[in-house]
Formats: structure tokens, C-alpha cells, sequence
């Protein structure tokens, strides 16, 4: 142990090591000598002596610091990239110069000392520059991060709070108060900050912040040159095409990535590179970065006062043995630097000291303004100021934050006050025992139930618990269900194994026992452990249940897990009348758009409450779903609607058709196909029309137009052979999919067959969501089936195999009425039986496994019981489960090729599988002629590809194919290796052009070849001669009207001089441009960033014209490509959908695809795509079927068409593809 001092002239050091201290002392810079030693035995007195000898010297001027030889410093070869080349890079990357700022001012103004020359570099950059949104590598550096407040808008130290009140990551604060400079993101939005550490004046260690814990992880750089340095390699690495072993360029990378050791800790962001380079990663942190945090963080969290968390969970942030020993005695001895001075006003506030006067007057005249403003906004409080922004009476959350008794003064006093609690405790569970052996003894089995609701201790509840189910026939499976629960109150490993928890749920919701209700029904069962078990009370427990669970509604715990259990236990309670309860709920809950601190902690216990109104229904709740649909956060605008189509009250009909085209669109399509009125009926029928695409990726909206045709017309509206079609497709969001088929189960029991309505019924018995099964369950009990259900939850199963072991499970597995039968299957392969039970394993999986259709091309949300099965005849590993298993890897269903145990292939399931696999891929072709035999072939184009230009040219282009253009019989391309080609029609070169690095797009016209790159424009004319030449800000896209050369980079739209190049227009407000077709000779359209609003521009009178708003759609929604002809503009969304409008804005039709089209082009009646990988599509332009798909042997980059059609592709290493009609 060392404390190493300095002031401006001398050192001076005390350190113990072999039970000698030993001071040292001289002139900065020099060895110094010893002063003084003493021999001290013991580590705590030695460590005591140290304390107390260095804070004399720290009373004398002296500061502490790191000793010389543990400071940072950096490699020459990382020094200088920092110093000499990252700006350049980021300038490539889009970072503009721009009129300076004062935010590196701000900062060094703020904390009140010196900038580490490397902060004070980076905050230079970025006071001087513009970053708009530049990404390096995993460091996401945006103009957004540029924040502080402002001297002009108020109280300094106040706008910190309140903007930590309104955002999620609420780190303004802590910028102060740890001294931590926000430097960015990654790219799934962790933060970056620069820590100004006082013990090294120039070390910048960089913490990395986990954004969904909104904690620090760890400190992840000794410096922001390492971290420039590792996302230098990052970029390098990925630019590294085949970044393998013997590939060029991974040895030095590897070489390059060696200077970092010891210098990185990698986050999960960087393992392929870790993977690839063979890195040890590393990093041990020097400053107090993570000390100050959770020195800070307590005070943090009440000031923010978010009621994301539970106001008691501020205990487990406050650490006493921390904040001990600190004393404002002591601390008031040496001057207080910013952050201890922010540290000192706060705790003596909130801990209503008598001290804090006395603090305040010391730091009232900081050199910091944050410190001076936050004594003036305490000294307001002192005289009567009572709001906070969000904290309406701070005087009222001091009362409530006493009231957790943190205060470490009253430590001592706290420790005998445990004490004696645990005593009365001890006598308390004495005297429980007591009274479970009385009523055991005297053997009134009711009176013993009745008993269980009143024992409050664990282990005499537990005693008479099982004395009560000793005497029940049900007893033994009860017990060994309420064990389960009880151990399981959370994933039982890192896969998240507690669907079994779910399946036990939903056997007490739908088949209570009188049993458990006690157990479940006690505060103690739930309380500080799991609230779900509230809910679960109330099922079993029915009434008894109710003073619970209104208690419930009124707590506000960590993201308010209370009040959602207390909703559905509302709910489960099944009385209409109790909706009054929940009314008050609803409006304490809802919150306003945008503020996604409130939404955090309020939109579970809202969407259960809705959920909850859906199920009892009535009047009272129609209007209240209303509301929300129309005032309510967008969030929850979906579940309403599903809730009103619960309800079935015609009343909401007009309501829900307002929604019809949002992003509620499916969930108002289920509303309206459950009231079933006409009018409902022909809102579906409408939207449909208006929508194209194929059954795939319409499913859910031809499932409602379904059942809106039988709720109107009877079975015989219904297409039955569509809705078996329907049937077998699983959607990719467990919303959709449980809603239609829901929906679809409901269909069936008034299906004409009854033999195929009580088919499809069982079969729906075993679909992945509860409130299918529930719907099929009352399908078919509605004729009056007996349908005798067994639940095969985990505790049956374990009874049944230690019962009658194979034939057991056998007998379970053959029984039809038998549910959550893969708990069967993973038993079997527990205890290694698979061999015994093939037969009916196999009969399960093609039950389970039913399912044709996937509407996504990769898994976004999965049946888990089907992959849970998949795993478990996986481990049985016979014969004939690895056969299936492999139809199902060679499967075109992503579904079931998603499944983790065949995706990742676990336990070398792959090679197990192999030797199967000719085979099955064998009867998978021959199945798939055969089906499309058996269907009408559509007639097609006749179009046929073959290579063109560069492909068979020996100048042709040598990399990527930015950009195609067909005009009259001419091709013009243009590369990433600086060239710009034109060819003929046929394929030969007629000119090459040579433009500088980094081309993204270029046209012609009759005379002219037109250009640009992130920093150029030019013209040259056809035969090569420049014509203009501009440098500057340009971006992907070229238009050309009139005399104007248009391009739109994101942050300006740039007109030129077609014929001379000089600048006609350069907007500053129109930023943000991401996509640019032209729409008449008089007009162009160009996209808003994330493609939420087109705009209309003249680019002859510089206005723009009109603002074309594109429908809402769930999830995200931002375009990808844009095309217009014939008066009609298609827009490319990354929703997988395309949207025509007219000349007018008006949205005309809509087409959902298979999966997202990336490029389009129209020409002629096609709308053409390249939209992913390798394959050319070529669509009907009204209908959007599908005419002709074409495989190039490409991976395709550009597109460009002309009459015919005629399509040329160009892909990713300069290779060019011509599809046309065949001769």
C-alpha cells in the first residue's frame, strides 16, 4: 500500500510493505530519500499511521497522485494516429468543419481544473466540427451527444436534473458528478464516457455504461487514443473481406491489435475481432471512474425521482460501508474540487444535517458554476421552494428518504435494533411452531386449511401444508407443484427454461386447488419475491384474494410489478363489477408520448390492465379502451384494440376504424373481425383491397376478413380452404400469431365438417399460446366433447416416471387429450429412453411441427416448446430423430431451421445429422416438384441472365458497382475503383472515365457524364473531357432538371449549374435527406431522414411544394428505395411493404412482400427488384404478384432497367449481369 503526493515543487510518499512504513520526500522528478520508517506489525495500525500522516501533508497544499512510473503513457505508433490521422478519418467518414462552439470551454469551466491533453484535443474537435452522425467502427459519434447546459437558459446545475428527469440513461448529472465527458455510443446504444481522473493528469480512462442496466460495466480503455486505436482495427478487420487465418491483412491487424494489451477491456461489441486476431483482452482500472458512480449514484436516483424502481431500492445503491468514511470534518479541511463539493451539499441535505449551512457558505464562491448554481438552487429550497421538475415536494421525498434509515451516523444504533428484531423473530416463529403441531395433533383437516391463510411463517406453514395434502387424493401432485413453484422463481438457467413456471401457471388459472391458494394467497409468498404469484392467488383463491390485491394497485415497486400482477389478478377474478377498481388505474399509468422514462415503468402495468378490461368487459370498460385508443400513448393503442375486440361491443366500431390505417393496423383488424357488425366487415374488406401481397405475408389480415365473413354471413361465407391454408402459418410476432390463431380456433368449431372442427380443435389444444388452447378448449367442450385434459407439467411428469417409468410416459405421449406433452419427450431424454419411444416422439413432432409457412426470413419470435422439443429428441439421438431433426434443418420454413439446437449446432448435432441429409434433401426436392406440378404455373417473362460488360472485360470495373443507368441503347456504370464506364447495349466499352476515390453515383444524358463522391461533383463530356470539376459536401444521388445538377447529402440539399457547376442553391434547413427520385420535369421528391415524410421541391423556385406523410407501421418503419413512373411513386419500406401514391401524395395501394425489396425500379407494367442476395424479381406493378424471379450468380449491389424489360445488375466485385427477354 502507497499514498504518493505532490505539490508544485516536491513529492512526498509513505508506503508499507514487510511491517515497515517507510516516508520518502524530494524535489519532482528526482529518486527522492527517506525521511522517516517505522516497524508496526499489524496491517490496520500501519494503514491508520499512513491515513493520518497524508492528511497532514494534504492540510499543507499537497494533492494526490499516482507515482511517475504508474502514469499513463501511450505507444508511439497509437500516440500518433490519435494526434495525426483519426480527425482525417472521421472527415472521411462525413465530419465537416463548422463555426466554432465554447462546449470544450464549458467543460473545463464546469469541472474546475485542467483538460487531459487528450480530452481537451477530442473536445476541441468537436467544438470545431460537426459530426452529424458519424459511426466509427462500435463509437457512434453524434451531434445529439454535444449537450450542456447553458449559462442563458437558467440555473446550471438545475438543467442537469431536469434533463436527467426526461431521459432514460440520465447521465447529465453524472457528468458532473463523476466527472465523466460523454464521447459517443455503440451501436445498439451503450455509452462511452471519458473520465477526468485526479490521481493521473492525463490518463482519460473510458467506462463503458450499459444502457439497459444504465449502470457502468466496466472501464473498457486506459485512454480515448486505445479507444480510437480499437476501433481503428474494428473498421480494418471487417474491411478484411475473409478475415481468416491465411487471409492478407489479418496478420498485421493482429500485430496492430497487440498494442493494445492491457490497455482494453472488449465488450461483447468486438468479439469477432477478439475471435479473429486471437486478442487477450484486459484492462485494470487506474481512477476512481466506478467509485464515484456508486459514490453518486443514491443521489442520482432521488433527484431524478422516475418511479422506474421501487423508492426502497435506493437502500441496495446506498453503500454504507462507502459513504462511512467520509467525513464533512475532515473534508472541509482541504479545498473541495467540484465533485466533492456536489458531493457534500447533497448528502447534508438529505440527511437534513445541521452541517449543511456551513457547506454551503464554503462553496458558495466555487470556480466551478455548477457548484455555485446548485448552492443557490439548495438555498431556494431553504427559503420555501418546494418543485423539482418531476419531484413535486422535495421536502416530502427527504421525509420519505429518512424514513429508509440509511443515515451511516446511526449505524451503531441500527446494528442493536437488528438485533433485537431477530429476537422477537425467533419468538414469533416459536410460538408458529407451536400452533402448527396443535392444530396437526388434533387432526381437523378444515381447520387446518383455514390455518394456512393465517400462519405467517414459512417453516409452520410448510408442516401443516403437508399434513393437509397427505389427506387430499390430489394432494401428492399439488405438493409437488406448489415445490415448484416455490424453487423456481425465475429462469432456471441462461436459456430461459421458465416456460415450465408458465405451464404451472396456467394450470391453476384454469384448474385452481384449494390446496395452493393458501400458500399462494399469503402477502409473504409474493412480497419481495415474485408478484406474479399475486395473480396466480387470485385464481386459486378467488374474493378472498380481493384486499390483496387492491393493496397491489396502490404499490409502486421496481417497474411497477405490482400493480401488473394485481390487474390480471383483477382479472382472474372474472366479476365485470370490479372494473371501477381498475378505471383509476389507467389514468395514473397513462403517460405522454416521447417520455420513455415514464413509459419504462408504466407501460407493463398498463397493457395488463387493458388486457384486464378486455377480459371482464362491460360498458364502463368499452369507454375507457376508447380513450386510449384515441388519447392514449401509441404504445398501447394495439392492446386496446385487441381488448375491444374482446369485448365485442359494436359501440367501438367507429372508433376503431379511425385506426384502421396505423400502426395498430392488425390489432384493429382483430377488433373489428370480432364485433362482426356489416359495417366492421367492409372497413376489413376495404383495407384489404387496398393491401397486396402474397397469403404469407397476409395472413393475419385474410384470418379477420374471415371471420368478419362468418360473424356476418354464417359458415357458409367462409373460404374453408383458405383458412386451412391459414392454418399452418406461424407469424413472426407472438402478438400476431396468438391473435390469429385465436381467431382461426374460434373459426373452427363452426366449421360444416364436425370431424374437421374437432380435428383442428386438438390440434390447437397443443398450439404454443395459452389463449389458443383456451380457445380450443371451449371449441370443443362447447358440443359437449369430454375431453378429459391431463397437464404434463414438469412435477406430473416427474411423478409419472417415478411411477411407471416408460410405459408411463409411453401412455402420456400416445394420449390426445394429453397437453404439454414435449415435458414427456425432455424426461425420456433425461433418463436416455429415446429408443423406446421413436414412435410416438415422432407423432408429437409433426404435431408440434406442423407448420408450413413462416412470415419472416429470419426468427423473431419462436414457438419455445416446439424448439424445446426439438432439443430433447436432439439428446435422444436415435435414428429416427435425427432423420426429422434433419427434414427440419433442410427445411424452407426458418422456423424450424431457427431453432437454437439446430442453428447453432449444439452438440455437433450437424455431423450427427449429415449422414441423412442427401437423402432428405432428396424427398424435399421431389416433394417440392411435385407440389409445384400439381399447382397452375403462372406464364412468366421469359427472362433470362447472362453475363455482361465487366464480366467479360478485361478493363472493366475491378470493385463494387455503385450505380446503373440504362439510357437509349447505353449502360453507365460506375465503381468504388474511381471509374465511371460506358457501354453499349451489347456489352462493349465505349469510354472509361477516371474519377477520384469514393464515386456513389452517376448519370448521362446525350452529351454529358455526371459524377459525385462524398467530396466531389464533376461533368465530363463523352469523350472524357472535363467540363467542371466542384469539391465540397455531395452525397449517393444525382438528379438532373433542366439547367439544375441536384444532390442532397444529409445535412444540405446542393443545386448546381448543370452546364457550369457553380452553386444555384445550398439549403441549411432542409437536412436530414435520405432518398431522391424524380417525379415530373418540374419537380423532385426527396425523403426525410428514416424515410417519416417525402417532401415535393422545385428545384426552379427553390420551394417546397408539398409534404407527403407516410402511413404509420409497427416496428420500423424507414425506406429503403424509391421509384416513380406514370404519375404513381413507389416507396421501398423496411416493413417488408411497398407504398404506391399518386401526383397527389394520396397513398393509391400497398404490397407486402416476403421480405424487405431493397432497390426497386418501375419500368413499363414491372416493378422490379433486386432485393436481396443474388436474385433479380420482377412483379406485377399493380398487383405486386410475383411474374418471374431470376438467379444472376451475383451477389447484386446496383440495379438499373430499360424497356423490355431489360435489367442490369452490377455486384459486389465489379461484376455486371444482363436479364432480358429471351430470344
Amino acid at each position: 500500500m502507497t499514498y504518493y503526493l505532490e505539490n508544485a515543487e516536491e513529492f512526498w510518499s509513505i508506503d508499507y510493505q514487510d511491517d515497515i512504513v517507510t516516508v520518502c520526500s524530494g524535489p519532482l522528478g528526482e529518486a527522492g530519500s527517506v525521511i522517516e520508517t517505522h516497524e508496526i506489525a499489524g496491517e490496520d495500525e500501519a494503514l491508520e499511521m499512513m491515513r493520518e500522516r497524508a492528511r497532514a501533508q494534504l492540510l499543507l497544499g499537497f494533492v494526490q497522485r499516482l507515482p511517475p512510473e504508474e502514469r499513463f503513457s501511450q505507444d508511439e505508433r497509437v500516440k500518433a494516429y490519435w494526434q495525426d490521422d483519426v480527425l482525417d478519418v472521421w472527415k472521411a467518414m462525413g465530419v465537416t468543419e463548422a463555426d466554432p462552439i465554447d462546449y470544450r470551454d464549458r467543460w473545463e469551466e464546469y469541472l474546475a481544473k485542467p483538460l487531459p491533453d487528450e480530452l481537451d484535443q477530442y473536445l476541441t474537435w468537436r467544438s470545431s466540427h460537426r459530426f452529424g452522425y458519424c459511426n466509427f467502427g462500435e463509437w457512434r459519434m453524434w451531434d445529439e451527444d454535444v449537450w450542456l447546459p447553458e449559462p442563458e437558459r437558467g440555473n446550471l446545475f438545475e438543467q442537469l436534473v431536469l434533463m436527467d428527469q426526461e431521459n432514460v440513461l440520465a447521465t447529465a448529472m453524472m457528468g458532473q458528478f463523476a466527472r465523466w465527458v460523454s464521447i459517443g455510443s455503440a451501436g445498439n446504444g451503450d455509452q462511452y464516457f471519458a473520465h477526468v481522473d485526479d490521481l493521473d493528469p492525463q490518463r482519460v480512462e473510458v467506462v463503458f455504461y450499459d444502457h439497459e442496466t444504465s449502470s457502468p460495466s466496466f472501464v473498457c480503455a486506459d485512454s480515448l487514443s486505445s479507444f480510437a486505436w480499437l476501433n481503428r482495427c474494428y473498421v480494418a478487420f471487417f474491411d478484411n473481406e475473409d478475415a481468416e487465418d491465411e487471409a492478407p491483412g489479418l496478420a498485421q491487424l493482429t500485430e496492430d491489435m497487440s498494442l493494445l494489451e492491457g490497455r482494453v477491456a472488449l465488450s461483447w461489441h468486438f468479439d469477432e475481432l477478439e475471435e479473429g486476431t486471437e486478442f487477450e483482452s484486459g484492462y485494470e482500472a487506474k481512477s476512481d471512474a466506478l467509485y464515484l458512480f456508486h459514490k453518486f449514484v443514491w443521489i442520482s436516483d432521488l433527484l431524478r425521482n422516475n418511479s422506474i424502481g421501487a423508492f426502497e431500492e435506493l437502500a441496495e445503491v446506498f453503500y454504507e460501508s462507502l459513504h462511512a468514511e467520509l467525513s464533512f470534518e475532515q473534508a472541509k479541511t482541504r479545498p473541495f474540487d467540484a465533485s466533492s463539493a456536489l458531493y457534500w451539499i447533497w448528502r447534508l441535505f438529505w440527511f437534513d444535517k445541521p452541517e449543511l449551512n456551513e457547506c454551503l457558505q464554503l462553496v458558495a464562491s466555487h470556480d466551478s458554476p455548477v457548484v455555485r448554481d446548485c448552492v443557490a438552487l439548495v438555498r431556494a429550497f431553504l427559503e420555501g421552494r418546494t418543485e423539482l421538475g418531476a419531484i413535486d415536494d422535495i421536502f416530502a421525498l427527504r421525509e420519505k428518504f429518512l424514513a429508509l434509515d440509511l443515515d451511516p451516523d446511526r449505524a451503531e444504533e441500527r446494528a442493536r435494533e437488528v438485533e433485537e428484531a431477530e429476537r422477537l423473530a425467533n419468538a414469533a416463529h416459536h410460538a408458529a411452531m407451536e400452533r402448527a403441531d396443535q392444530l396437526i395433533a388434533a387432526g381437523d383437516v378444515d381447520a387446518m386449511k383455514e390455518a394456512l391463510w393465517e400462519l405467517d411463517d414459512d417453516e409452520a406453514a410448510e408442516r401443516v401444508f403437508a399434513r393437509v395434502v397427505e389427506a387430499s387424493p390430489e394432494g401428492e401432485v399439488w405438493a409437488r407443484r406448489w415445490n415448484f413453484i416455490d424453487e423456481h422463481r425465475s429462469s432456471r438457467d441462461g436459456r430461459g427454461h421458465d416456460y415450465e413456471d408458465e405451464e404451472l401457471h396456467e394450470i391453476i388459472w384454469r384448474e385452481p386447488s384449494e390446496l395452493i391458494g393458501p400458500m399462494l394467497g399469503k402477502p409473504e409468498s409474493w412480497t419481495g419475491h415474485d408478484w406474479k404469484r399475486l395473480g396466480l392467488a387470485a385464481a386459486a383463491a378467488g374474493e378472498r384474494m380481493l384486499p390483496h390485491l387492491l393493496a397491489a394497485l396502490d404499490t409502486r415497486d421496481e417497474y411497477r410489478r405490482a400493480q401488473t400482477a394485481a390487474a390480471r389478478g383483477v382479472a382472474a377474478l372474472g366479476d365485470p363489477a370490479h372494473v371501477g377498481k381498475l378505471v383509476p388505474l389507467v389514468k395514473e399509468l397513462w403517460w405522454p408520448n416521447g417520455n420513455f422514462l415514464m413509459e419504462m415503468s408504466k407501460s407493463d402495468p398498463l397493457l395488463a390492465t387493458i388486457e384486464a378490461l378486455g377480459a371482464l368487459g362491460g360498458s364502463e370498460a368499452v369507454e375507457v379502451l376508447m380513450k386510449l385508443m384515441e388519447k392514449g400513448p401509441d404504445k398501447v393503442r394495439p392492446r386496446a384494440a385487441v381488448s375491444l375486440g374482446r369485448i365485442g361491443d359494436a359501440a367501438a366500431t367507429q372508433t376503431l376504424i379511425a385506426y384502421v390505417d396505423s400502426e395498430a393496423t392488425r390489432p384493429v383488424l382483430f377488433a373489428l373481425a370480432h364485433i362482426g357488425t356489416e359495417e366492421a366487415r367492409s372497413a376489413i374488406d376495404a383495407y384489404i383491397a387496398k393491401n397486396n401481397g402474397s397469403l404469407l405475408n397476409l395472413a393475419y389480415e385474410r384470418g379477420m376478413q374471415q371471420f368478419a365473413a362468418f360473424q356476418t354471413g354464417g359458415a357458409d361465407a367462409v373460404d374453408w380452404s383458405l383458412v386451412a391454408e391459414l392454418n399452418l402459418i406461424v407469424e413472426n410476432s407472438t402478438y400476431d400469431d396468438r391473435e390469429l390463431h385465436e381467431t382461426l380456433a374460434r373459426l373452427y368449431r363452426h366449421h360444416p365438417d364436425a370431424a374437421v372442427a374437432e380435428a383442428r380443435l386438438r390440434e390447437y389444444l397443443h398450439h404454443e399460446y395459452a389463449v389458443v388452447r383456451t380457445a380450443a378448449i371451449e371449441g370443443l367442450e362447447a358440443p359437449g366433447v369430454d375431453l378429459g385434459l391431463r397437464w404434463m407439467d414438469r412435477p406430473t411428469v416427474e411423478l409419472i416416471w417415478e411411477s411407471r417409468g416408460v410405459e408411463g410416459l409411453r401412455e402420456a405421449l400416445a394420449d390426445p387429450n394429453a397437453i404439454f406433452r414435449h415435458n414427456l419427450v425432455i424426461k425420456a431424454a433425461e433418463e436416455g429412453v429415446g429408443d423406446a419411444l421413436d414412435a410416438e416422439v415422432l407423432a408429437l413432432a409433426d404435431l408440434y411441427c406442423r407448420f408450413t409457412g413462416y412470415t419472416n426470413g429470419y426468427v423473431r419470435d419462436a414457438h419455445r416448446r416446439t424448439y424445446y422439443l426439438i432439443e430433447a429428441m436432439s439428446k435422444l439421438d436415435t435414428e429416427a430423430m435425427l432423420r426429422r431433426l434433419c427434414r427440419l434443418w433442410k427445411s424452407s420454413n426458418p422456423h424450424y431451421r431457427g431453432a437454437e439446437y439446430i442453428k447453432h449446432n449444439f452438440d455437433d448435432l450437424h455431423a450427427r445429422m449429415r449422414p441423412y441429409a442427401a437423402e432428405v434433401e432428396a424427398a424435399l426436392a421431389a416433394e417440392a416438384e411435385a407440389k409445384a406440378n400439381a399447382e397452375a404455373k403462372k406464364a412468366g417473362l421469359g427472362l433470362s441472365a447472362r453475363p455482361f460488360g465487366a464480366s467479360a472485360h478485361a478493363e472493366g470495373h475491378t470493385s463494387r458497382i455503385r450505380s446503373v443507368q440504362l439510357l437509349g441503347d447505353q449502360v453507365l456504370t460506375s465503381s468504388d475503383d474511381k471509374s465511371v464506364i460506358r457501354w453499349s447495349r451489347e456489352g462493349t466499352l465505349l469510354a472509361k472515365y477516371a474519377f477520384k476515390d469514393g464515386l456513389r453515383d452517376a448519370l448521362m444524358d446525350d452529351e454529358h457524364v455526371y459524377a459525385i463522391s462524398g467530396e466531389f461533383a464533376a461533368c465530363r463530356t463523352l469523350d472524357g473531357e472535363v467540363v467542371w470539376e466542384r469539391e465540397g459536401v455531395f452525397d449517393y444521388w444525382i438528379a438532373l432538371m433542366g439547367d439544375r445538377f441536384i444532390s442532397p447529402p444529409y445535412d444540405t440539399l446542393r443545386i448546381l449549374n448543370r452546364h457550369t457547376g457553380e452553386d444555384i442553391y445550398t439549403s441549411k434547413t432542409l437536412f436530414g435527406l435520405q432518398r431522391m427520385v424524380r417525379l415530373d420535369d418540374d419537380h423532385f421528391l426527396v425523403a426525410k431522414y428514416q424515410g417519416e415524410r417525402l417532401l415535393v421541391v422545385n428545384p426552379f423556385t427553390l420551394k417546397v411544394t408539398a409534404q407527403w406523410k407516410l402511413p404509420p407501421v409497427s416496428g420500423y418503419g424507414g425506406l429503403w428505395s424509391m421509384a416513380a413512373a406514370d404519375g404513381e411513386v413507389f416507396v421501398s419500406r423496411r416493413d417488408d411493404s411497398v407504398v404506391v401514391f399518386d401526383a397527389h401524395g394520396e397513398v393509391i395501394r400497398r404490397g407486402v412482400f416476403d421480405k424487405s425489396l431493397y432497390t426497386i425500379r418501375v419500368v413499363g407494367e414491372h416493378l422490379v427488384s433486386a432485393s436481396s442476395g443474388t436474385t433479380v424479381k420482377v412483379f406485377d406493378k399493380h398487383t405486386f404478384e410475383l411474374i418471374q424471379e431470376v438467379e444472376t450468380g451475383i451477389a447484386i449491389e446496383s440495379l438499373g432497367v430499360g424497356p423490355g424489360p431489360t435489367i442490369v445488375v452490377g455486384g459486389k466485385n465489379g461484376e455486371l449481369v444482363i436479364v432480358e427477354v429471351a430470344a
